[in-house]
């Protein structure tokens, strides 16, 4: 692939991110739900975002290893890899790396309690930012997602929350399982994008989550954009090859670890 056709593809891909979070949730004020549901071994779809909140919310450390693949039409975009660190109330690192073949890209965003930085490979000097909900949205893009929706959860930001506003009208599909373990799906469309959650049974944790934009939405966000950023000779009335699909994966998750402060130091 020639190097501005992949720079146009990843272009494409981060302003897809942003299209998608933007929206974020705003908080919403959910009670501990009994896993004995109203609804007996088949709660519906409110019941279980709500668990699952719930069982975000009483976690006090969060470790994870994750993985998005993307794809805009028939177009693969090279995977993007991410180990991820929370503890409350404000310290996270997500470190992750893609390898393009022809470029590698690393970075970081981290709070060790001092501050909310970020810091790309090629970087001399981090960047720092306002506030947690700044730093995690400006890796959410280059980060392949991995600094938007588990953190944003965890810390119930309104940037990158999977279980806001957004999931309280999904529809549960028929359960399946995910790396092993046995998972609700919860889906939700609205004007052309489709969100599907993968819920861990046994905790109500995410395990996997599922962007599905169609090209008529991307393509609008890129003439936006074009518009509002002239000077950045975006590609006004682009042809986009089909729609984006992105799928994050979370893998070998560990809660309530003791983590040191040290841990989230770069």
């Amino acid at each position: 692939m020639k190097f501005m056709t992949w720079l146009k593809i990843k272009f494409a891909i981060r302003l897809g991110a942003i299209a998608l979070l933007a929206g974020g949730a705003a908080t919403l004020a959910v009670s501990q739900t009994s896993t004995n549901s109203s609804t007996g071994d088949k709660p519906d779809a409110a019941e279980i975002v709500a668990q699952s909140r719930a069982a975000y919310a009483a976690l006090t450390s969060y470790s994870d290893e994750g993985k998005t693949v993307a794809t805009i039409g028939p177009t693969k975009v090279a995977p993007t890899t991410y180990a991820i660190k929370l503890a409350r109330p404000n310290l996270y690192r997500i470190d992750w790396a893609q390898d393009m073949g022809f470029y590698a890209q690393t970075g970081m965003v981290w709070s060790a309690g001092n501050g909310d930085f970020t810091k790309m490979n090629r970087a001399d000097q981090p960047t720092k930012y306002d506030n947690m909900q700044m730093a995690l949205a400006a890796a959410t893009g280059v980060s392949g997602g991995g600094a938007g929706s588990i953190p944003g959860t965890f810390f119930d930001q309104n940037w990158g929350n999977r279980l806001g506003p957004a999931m309280q009208s999904a529809k549960r599909k028929p359960d399946e399982t995910i790396g092993g373990v046995d998972c609700y799906v919860l889906t939700e469309t609205t004007n052309g994008r489709t969100q599907t959650l993968w819920i861990g049974k046994h905790d109500f944790l995410i395990r996997q989550f599922e962007t599905d934009t169609s090209a008529a939405v991307l393509k609008k966000v890129l003439d936006d954009a074009a518009r509002k950023n002239p000077e950045k000779h975006l590609p006004t009335g682009a042809t986009v090859g089909g729609d984006v699909k992105s799928v994050e994966t979370h893998m070998n998750i560990v809660v309530n670890q003791a983590l040191a402060k040290a841990v989230f130091e770069p």
